[in-house]
């Protein structure tokens, strides 16, 4: 398991933790900017084909 993988196990749970409001309104937050962020990623790469490598 690497970093992403746990952070967004992280995520996952905190949002639903705070629909269920077990956790207050940062973790529903930060659930939603990790989640943000890592749709940005897929789009950029599987809809666009950038990977972040400068091709010459």
């Amino acid at each position: 398991m690497n970093a992403k993988d746990v952070a967004d196990a992280a995520a996952i749970t905190s949002a639903f933790g705070s629909v269920f409001q077990f956790l207050p309104e940062i973790a529903a937050l930060f659930a939603i900017a990790w989640t943000a962020i890592r749709i940005y990623e897929w789009a950029r790469v599987r809809l666009f084909g950038y990977s972040g490598e400068i091709k010459p």
